[in-house]
């Protein structure tokens, strides 16, 4: 219930774009019954500055620092996510909806904090449309298909002249979403689409090293 209020207040007191507080995951099975409870917070408490010290939190060293590149745990300045949305592309997005979005947050970002709180939001891990349940063939290869916003993402960094630059990030920002989808491969593929499921995940992944890192 104080969430928002919390939230707010930290993100003033701070004077930061991008505050990222604690959460916690309750875990379904498949009977739709809670197996396990736990809270995440952010790695440490501190502040980052700059595009590059930002990036490299929720980029390259996501799963030691516990950023996440999700939208629904932090709390970001108005001024920054107008910013965001007016280089974005506009589209139809089933899945992932919140890795290409943070990425133009996290470029024109300039602060960030994460903080130990209570929890603040509630996720239901195994409910809903990115639950547990086997997923279609159609809808395996539309989560996979995510991966033509790279292109999207390397248009706007031309025309911003920092592709070169930024290439490492967007290499982070790939592989985050070919983790999500061997992940989504492993748990909620069908036994009998096994094979044809294979096939849909090699074919979008399909530049250097993809292949050896989804075999790995």
């Amino acid at each position: 219930p104080n969430a928002c209020e919390t939230a707010y207040n930290l993100i003033v007191e701070n004077d930061v774009d991008i505050l990222q507080f604690s959460f916690v995951i309750h875990e379904y099975d498949k009977d739709g019954n809670i197996s396990n409870i736990r809270v995440q917070n952010p790695a440490r408490e501190e502040i980052f500055y700059g595009r590059e010290q930002i990036q490299d939190c929720y980029f390259i060293n996501i799963n030691k620092n516990h950023f996440t590149t999700l939208l629904w745990d932090k709390i970001f300045k108005t001024e920054l996510v107008k910013l965001a949305h007016s280089k974005m592309d506009s589209f139809y997005c089933i899945y992932t909806q919140d890795l290409y979005e943070f990425y133009y947050i996290a470029y024109y970002a300039k602060k960030m904090l994460g903080v130990f709180t209570e929890p603040l939001y509630s996720y239901n891990l195994g409910r809903g449309l990115n639950g547990n349940k086997k997923i279609s063939l159609e809808k395996f290869e539309q989560l996979c298909q995510e991966i033509q916003n790279v292109r999207r993402i390397r248009k706007f960094l031309e025309y911003e002249g920092s592709l070169e630059e930024q290439e490492k990030y967007l290499s982070g920002w790939k592989k985050i979403l070919q983790n999500h989808c061997c992940d989504v491969f492993c748990r909620r593929v069908k036994t009998e689409d096994f094979d044809q499921a294979v096939k849909i995940l090699y074919s979008y992944f399909n530049e250097e090293n993809d292949a050896e890192e989804i075999t790995t």
